[in-house]
């Protein structure tokens, strides 16, 4: 999504002799970055080296959203590593994440963090008990709140079918229309055919599309 953005160019030249430092950084996406921005930071002199150059593989083609839920879901992880294990795991990735908002503070960069609230669906993964199961798991063994999730079991159990997704769609495009400085790209078949349905929307899609 980035590319649809004006930003400003990261200085970089092509490897034409020999260099040393004491580190050396194999990609120059937003986790290079990271890294070498904390080795500097202790001292150490670093090289950052890409084929594409700066920003240009998946950083610049995320939706630039940072959330500390791992893949697996905290139930589903602790029979494979261990209760203890998986619970470290989860709190170490949040702190990643707050770590991250303090550092971007610190260095004082303009990104346009905000918060977000997580809202989960019941699916193949986890059904409506399942998610429930997992939101209490989560209160007890990581201290985190419940209620947004025990929310959406009940909105899916008592609502499914009447209309969610396409509320859910409407809140979506109404808060980019609002912005106004930026433009949706939907990919998801029930999103393009909800726009299409709604053509008071394409203005706010990029391109005035849907991708294909």
């Amino acid at each position: 999504m980035w590319f649809a953005y004006r930003a400003p160019a990261v200085p970089a030249e092509r490897l034409a002799r020999d260099v040393k430092a004491d580190v050396l950084v194999v990609g120059m996406g937003i986790g290079g970055a990271m890294v070498a921005e904390a080795l500097t930071a202790k001292g150490h002199s670093v090289a950052m080296i890409d084929r594409r150059g700066p920003l240009k593989g998946s950083t610049a083609a995320t939706t630039a959203l940072v959330q500390f839920e791992i893949d697996q879901p905290l139930t589903r992880l602790a029979p494979m590593i261990g209760k203890d294990n998986a619970a470290r795991a989860w709190r170490r990735s949040r702190l990643s994440v707050a770590n991250l908002r303090g550092r971007i503070a610190e260095t004082g960069i303009d990104c346009r963090l905000g918060d977000r609230q997580s809202l989960y669906l019941a699916g193949d993964v986890l059904g409506p008990a399942d998610l429930r199961a997992e939101a209490e798991a989560r209160q007890a063994r990581l201290r985190l709140t419940a209620a947004q999730t025990d929310a959406a079991v009940e909105v899916l159990a008592a609502y499914e079918g009447r209309g969610v997704g396409s509320a859910l769609a409407g809140f979506a495009l109404e808060q980019v229309r609002r912005e106004g400085d930026r433009k949706a790209l939907p990919v998801c078949p029930f999103i393009k055919g909800w726009i299409q349905r709604h053509p008071e929307f394409l203005e706010q899609t990029y391109g005035g599309e849907t991708a294909s």
